[in-house]
């Protein structure tokens, strides 16, 4: 399932055209490590085990292979931001090494065909290729990759630029045709994401602008893809409507539903100009999601004080809300440990209270003149009837 990241890295040093010349863009309608190639003696796509290896051989290709590993190693903890675990399974990397006879045989007969660049070391590019895929990811860390891609390049966790928008789009162009091994065309038709699937039994749904999703379920069906995985792109797709021709057609969310999924990412993000844009047309700041938790819980959750300020005192989102576990974003920031934003809200609680005690002063005082004034009244009426 990292064959996408591969290839992302790959077009980002390169340029899609670059890539383009030793890889094609085709689905190839047979097995992952089928020994076919296009009219023009290409693999078909970086998807397939042939593409994969044409790509390992692109990257770096004046370094040696253990800084090309540690670079592209780096390069998918970027993508991760940081987050799960991102590991090396050295027993997987002997076992395919000591076993792909078929990948030696794509690999030799690529070499004949001129697929690669000049001077290629083809046991040296095997070696790095088997590396890649013996690269550990936990859901966590795959489904934030996923993320990077479905947010254009920049990691949600980091906010870091990793990728272009055009190889981006590239790169969810190739899963979206090609992903899902022989099966590409039924999963586009049926479920209509791009998604990347992995003989371990993984699959990486990318839903652009919404999130990154990895589903791990071992057992795989005659194509290599996870059976329960597939299962649920299809559950998820139909409960969401995500299916990319499913928006023309219909409206999957209500313009309310619509603007708080907006306003939430926004706010994960620290993003102040997006919220901006939805305070001019006056979007309800307030409202809550299933968690009943508020734009004001996330960022303050997220640490991001310039948005946590703009949402008290622009948009007047109330502060003191309570999710449903019965946090306030001041506990959020707290339990995050956001020292400064917490210290803003406490501080905003403060000068709420003060204002309260205040308003509860003046307005005592108010009523004990208005009784006062009612007794004079009162007074005056009763002289008036005995002078009467």
């Amino acid at each position: 399932a990292t064959k996408p990241l591969m290839y992302a890295i790959a077009a980002t040093d390169l340029g899609t055209e670059t890539v383009q010349k030793h890889v094609g863009t085709e689905p190839s309608g047979v097995s992952f490590n089928e020994i076919v190639f296009d009219s023009k003696g290409r693999p078909h796509n970086p998807m397939v085990n042939a593409g994969a290896i044409v790509t390992a051989s692109l990257i770096n290709q004046l370094s040696q292979p253990a800084n090309t590993f540690q670079y592209i190693h780096e390069m998918y903890r970027k993508f991760c931001g940081n987050v799960g675990h991102l590991g090396f399974n050295n027993s997987v990397f002997l076992s395919e090494k000591n076993c792909a006879w078929r990948n030696f045989a794509l690999a030799y007969i690529m070499k004949e065909k001129g697929c690669f660049p000049p001077n290629t070391d083809i046991q040296k590019t095997l070696d790095l290729y088997f590396q890649t895929c013996s690269i550990e990811f936990s859901c966590e860390s795959l489904a934030v990759a996923g993320a990077t891609l479905a947010s254009g390049g920049i990691c949600p966790m980091t906010q870091e630029k990793i990728l272009d928008p055009r190889t981006v789009r590239d790169t969810l162009s190739l899963m979206y045709s090609c992903g899902m091994y022989d099966y590409s065309g039924h999963f586009a038709f049926q479920i209509g994401v791009p998604a990347k699937s992995g003989v371990s039994g993984i699959i990486l749904l990318v839903v652009p602008k919404i999130c990154g999703i990895a589903v791990f379920s071992p057992p795989v069906d005659e194509c290599g893809n996870s059976v329960r995985g597939v299962k649920f792109c299809q559950k998820f797709v139909e409960k969401f409507g995500y299916h990319n021709f499913d928006k023309p057609f219909k409206q999957s969310l209500t313009c309310r539903e619509h603007d708080l999924l907006e306003i939430l990412v926004a706010a994960q993000r620290g993003d102040s100009w997006a919220l901006f844009q939805f305070l001019l047309h006056g979007a309800d700041f307030n409202m809550k999601d299933y968690d009943s938790r508020t734009a004001l819980h996330i960022a303050a959750s997220e640490g991001h004080l310039t948005t946590v300020q703009f949402l008290v005192e622009k948009a007047g989102v109330n502060f003191t809300v309570k999710d449903r576990w019965g946090n306030t974003p001041l506990s959020e920031a707290q339990r995050f440990q956001h020292k400064n934003v917490a210290d803003y809200l406490e501080g905003i609680e403060v000068k709420n209270m003060d204002l309260v005690r205040r308003v509860g002063i003046e307005r005592k005082t108010t009523l004990a003149s208005l009784d006062q004034c009612i007794a004079i009244t009162k007074k005056r009426s009763t002289v008036r009837q005995e002078e009467n």
